[in-house]
């Protein structure tokens, strides 16, 4: 334009790739120039595709397994895993909860047991990148630690999150046990919001899951070394308990050191896990 002022320009840029990016604009008019330069991390929303086949091979089988890459470009791979017995995809949930683009505490937490629970069964190379991922959700997590020691679901939140919070303390916990550098105020902080909410609990509604979050916070108390047996004895004697808490009540009582007292809530217990409908307190866990 010849007229003076600042305008608005939109442009369109397109990536060849991920990871940081340069941006340079330039301008001249009157004689004047002026050249800059951005940074831009670029990064793909979308997690990778994979696409996962399983096969049977009975004994003397010959079965033909086909691969088809999705495009010719690089960065295409393909695994063969062989088991005897129905194997679980550990590669699978690892490059899942490693790429996983989405970050409330819920999600941070879940991403963390699930390394946790898998590094073991990861090649060295991968179980090291888990190893080096796990502090890095750890650190975010405590940013989102408030001041009665619970847990919000997102970052700035003002008030805690009851089933974040265990979530939250079962993954920290569960971190230091596994040679894991984990705040000791930070968690000495979780479990004072743990026992707060644990004495305090009235409801005896199992139709909301209620008591389902009072056992899992009964579990993570458990699971750190510190049951609340006295807690623990109400809830199972104090009515009908949902089978999703009767199922949490016995884990803690199974890690409590009181394996008789879980085999007994359990007996008789109807396994049949069909689909229930999804509860906003727990967030579908």
């Amino acid at each position: 334009s010849d007229l003076p002022g600042d305008q608005l320009v939109k442009f369109a840029l397109e990536a060849t790739g991920e990871g940081p990016a340069k941006v340079t604009v330039s301008a001249e008019g009157g004689g004047n120039k002026a050249i800059q330069t951005i940074s831009v991390e670029v990064r793909n929303p979308l997690p990778p595709t994979v696409e996962v086949t399983r096969l049977t091979v009975g004994k003397g089988e010959t079965r033909h397994i086909g691969f088809s890459p999705f495009n010719a470009g690089p960065g295409e791979w393909a695994t063969l895993e062989l088991a005897s017995f129905p194997s679980i995809d550990y590669d699978g949930i690892f490059t899942f909860a490693k790429d996983y683009r989405f970050n409330c505490s819920e999600q941070l937490a879940a991403r963390g047991l699930s390394l946790l629970s898998i590094r073991e069964m990861l090649p060295e190379e991968k179980r090291q990148e888990a190893d080096r991922l796990i502090p890095v959700l750890l650190q975010q997590m405590f940013l989102r630690q408030l001041g009665d020691g619970g847990f919000g679901y997102w970052p700035g939140a003002s008030d805690a999150d009851n089933w974040v919070s265990s979530m939250a303390g079962e993954f920290m916990t569960l971190a230091s046990q596994n040679g894991f550098s984990v705040s000791r105020g930070v968690l000495g902080s979780w479990e004072r919001y743990q026992k707060k909410n644990i004495q305090n609990y009235r409801n005896n509604d199992s139709g909301n899951l209620k008591d389902l979050e009072q056992a899992y916070r009964l579990y993570t108390l458990a699971l750190k070394g510190e049951p609340e047996s006295g807690a623990m004895n109400r809830l199972k004697e104090g009515g009908e308990l949902s089978r999703q808490a009767t199922w949490m009540l016995a884990s803690a009582y199974a890690i409590a050191g009181k394996k008789n007292v879980a085999k007994e809530l359990l007996g008789g217990l109807k396994t049949d896990l069909s689909e229930r409908p999804e509860r906003e307190a727990t967030y579908g866990s």
